[in-house]
């Protein structure tokens, strides 16, 4: 058997530790900023189907909405997510505050503000 099998298998042990590591101690992803392009809007929701809590409590959502902010015009959106216990449940024409990329709404949005760890 080659050597080089083994070592890299023990490298990607490692890597994998290390990558657990960091995300527990709060340095996985990073926040979403200002900085990396990130803005503010408000999502208006349009649809939203939940699902059956689970033993925790957590809800499956799928759900549509118009997103609307300062640097971009109107876009609608689509998601399927986890909405934690006690979260509020969406409902059409509920407002929710959004952080998204402009021009890439539809795949980098989601809910909270910029001070959030938004990631």
């Amino acid at each position: 058997m080659s050597s080089w099998i083994p070592t890299l298998f023990i490298a990607l042990i490692i890597v994998t530790a290390i990558s657990l590591f960091m995300s527990r101690r709060g340095r996985g992803f990073p926040a979403a900023t200002a900085s990396r392009g990130y803005v503010e809007g408000t999502m208006t929701v349009t649809s939203a189907a939940l699902g059956h809590p689970d033993r925790d409590g957590a809800r499956h959502c799928t759900i549509t909405g118009t997103i609307a902010g300062p640097e971009s015009a109107p876009a609608e959106v689509y998601g399927r997510l986890v909405l934690p216990a006690g979260s509020v449940e969406p409902y059409p024409g509920l407002d929710q505050p959004v952080v998204y990329k402009p021009g890439k709404e539809d795949s980098t949005w989601r809910f909270g503000t910029l001070g959030d760890s938004v990631g």
